[in-house]
């Protein structure tokens, strides 16, 4: 056991040049994990022109984690930006 707690040790000085402390972990509760048939669909509803609002009541999901997939999609520029931004369907007025 002592030599394993030296080994740790020895990695810790060798890696860990700051001490992190306690970590905490944004947005925790929220849930990232989406199948992919629901990515699809989510693409095609934002193609269509729905709002990210109206996407997150149709999965019946947190808007947060809704709009986590909405700029996972963008990042990957797997959806383009719409004139009307997120908030409001393509064709409702401002």
């Amino acid at each position: 056991m002592k030599v394993e707690g030296n080994t740790t040790a020895m990695l810790e000085r060798s890696y860990m040049k700051e001490e992190r402390g306690v970590i905490y972990t944004a947005l925790e509760e929220l849930d990232f994990h989406w199948s992919e048939r629901d990515v699809r669909i989510f693409d095609a509803l934002w193609r269509e022109g729905k709002s990210l609002i109206a996407i997150a009541e149709y999965f019946n999901r947190d808007l947060d984690e809704t709009a986590l997939l909405l700029m996972d999609r963008a990042r990957l520029k797997t959806i383009n930006q719409r004139k009307n931004g997120i908030w409001k369907s393509e064709g409702e007025k401002k």
